[in-house]
């Protein structure tokens, strides 16, 4: 699922693997029972 506010309930069960950052668009597309057909992994910031 993709939180839209600040939550700290989800804190202590859930962990946070993205963020949104442009495209909201898209994100409000998206409907229940749709399948991933491909992903692509984007690095940002500094190499670890």
């Amino acid at each position: 699922f993709v939180n839209l506010s600040y939550n700290p309930r989800l804190g202590r069960d859930y962990t946070v693997f993205a963020e949104v950052v442009e495209r909201m668009d898209v994100v409000d597309g998206i409907l229940e029972g749709d399948v991933i057909a491909r992903i692509s992994r984007i690095r940002h910031g500094s190499k670890r």
